[in-house]
């Protein structure tokens, strides 16, 4: 009977640890790309634009490429090349997000002056 409970819990371990990895690396980023140009679109007032997301679940790392945020005139605002950032796995124990590192490559900003003042 103990032998039946520890292959049906290294089992479910086996199956939940599968399923982690494919619901980080295949579903996670295109539902993060759609939730960053859709919220923060709407809290800017502008058009986002997010070129893409990969995540390596099991190491804790997102890499998010080419994000660009458009001026009113809709030329580009804000941009940057890629965002690299690693969590700690505390984030998954106490489901509060602690970064081990973060880089930001490419970084470009337009600004201009309007009116006299």
């Amino acid at each position: 009977m103990n032998r039946i409970w520890i292959k049906r819990a290294l089992l479910t371990i086996v199956v939940l640890v599968v399923l982690f990895g494919i619901a980080g690396a295949g579903l996670a980023p295109s539902w993060i790309k759609h939730k960053i140009e859709e919220e923060a679109g709407r809290e800017l007032g502008r058009t986002v634009s997010v070129g893409a997301i990969s995540i390596s679940p099991y190491r804790l790392q997102v890499t998010i490429d080419n994000i660009a945020v458009k001026a009113a005139d809709g030329g580009e605002f804000v941009s940057v090349g890629e965002i690299d950032a690693g969590l700690s796995w505390s984030t998954l124990v106490n489901w509060v997000p602690v970064v081990e590192h973060l880089s930001i490559k490419r970084p470009k900003f337009r600004f201009a002056r309007l009116a006299a003042n």
